[in-house]
């Protein structure tokens, strides 16, 4: 489910623990790109989608866990973050 802040355009959504997560991951990554900065060219767009598939991919492989994913826009970048919750819980 995605989480939304007003004040800083910003985005978020949990994947769940399995690799079969990762592709609606990243067409959530990049539909969420479209929706704060719809001036991004597809080649833009392409290079997130890569990114954050393997980002993602990543966080969720090696750690086991559910990962949190945060999409924002500033004035001059988008920034994807992804963090696993592993961590977070013990």
């Amino acid at each position: 489910m995605a989480r939304s802040n007003s004040e800083r355009p910003t985005n978020g959504f949990t994947v769940s623990a399995a690799a079969d997560a990762v592709p609606a991951a990243r067409r959530q990554v990049v539909a969420l790109a479209r929706g704060l900065v719809p001036s991004l060219q597809d080649e833009a767009l392409e290079t997130v989608e890569l990114l954050a598939s393997e980002v993602i991919a990543n966080a969720v492989l090696h750690s086991a866990s559910a990962c949190e994913v945060v999409v924002t826009r500033t004035a001059e970048r988008l920034r994807v973050e992804v963090t696993d919750t592993g961590l977070l819980h013990g």
